[in-house]
């Protein structure tokens, strides 16, 4: 097992004093094995420890709204949102959000806390959708999930008090990869009207992503070189995964 970065490093980078805090005593390991779903299981551990102190702000209703994705299979997409916007009957914006979890790990359910927090912090309605993980979907099915969500939050605009044209989508990590395939797959679908805003946060876009030898920092990081190539390696299958020379469509890895 190789431990996720939580430990000091000999570098002169150090860790933030409240982020050490919060992660250092987490002792928290990847396999060295390919076990992608061990990695999830430590993945959702991480995310549960990380959201449990996070309160759901008072005023937040949350809604599951079941929708069908591309091949009919029905997921849901979660609404968090006031009794407030519920019942007045004016077009706002609102916000997609895809969480993140390296594409084999994260919920809806483990990232309500901050979505919810969000919701509240910024007065803006936001929707979650639960797309399905990585290894049981692969390539670009995981955006397709993401970018179903988006077209049926456009198409039922009006039902959620929604301006369509000022929807925006966002994510972190691979929530912001995803987001991301899904905007492509909006443009090249024509989605009508536009997405207005993408607001990714360190996405994961590119599965070629290497360290350089010499990186300093290479034991402060919380997501691994070894854990990324896990992740993408359940995305798109181990044998094209980082290979430069690899046909990898746009939807998959946006970069």
């Amino acid at each position: 097992m190789n431990t996720m970065g939580l430990k000091v490093s000999n570098s002169r980078l150090q860790f933030n004093p409240e982020y050490a805090a919060a992660t250092l005593g987490q002792n928290v390991s990847i396999p060295t094995a390919n076990d992608v779903f061990e990695l999830r299981r430590i993945g959702n551990n991480m995310l549960e420890n990380m959201t449990r102190h996070i309160s759901t702000p008072d005023g937040i209703i949350q809604t599951d709204i079941p929708f069908q994705s591309h091949d009919s299979t029905s997921i849901n997409l979660r609404r968090f949102t006031t009794e407030t916007k519920i019942r007045k009957n004016i077009a706002e914006p609102a916000v997609l959000y895809v969480h993140g979890g390296g594409m084999v790990s994260g919920s809806v359910d483990l990232y309500s806390p901050i979505i919810a927090s969000l919701a509240k912090d910024y007065d803006i309605s936001f929707f979650a959708v639960d797309y399905r993980l990585a290894p049981e979907n692969k390539g670009p099915n995981l955006a397709e999930d993401v970018f179903a969500g988006l077209k049926h939050l456009s198409d039922n605009a009006e039902k959620y008090n929604i301006d369509p044209k000022r929807i925006a989508i966002m994510g972190d990590s691979a929530g912001g990869g995803l987001a991301a395939a899904a905007a492509l797959l909006a443009r090249d679908r024509a989605l009508d009207p536009p997405l207005a805003k993408q607001v990714l946060i360190y996405p994961m876009l590119d599965d070629r992503t290497k360290l350089p030898e010499n990186a300093g920092y290479r034991n402060l990081l919380l997501w691994t070189e070894d854990a990324n190539s896990m992740g993408w390696g359940a995305v798109l299958g181990n044998d094209i995964a980082g290979d430069p020379e690899a046909r990898v469509s746009i939807y998959a890895a946006p970069v």
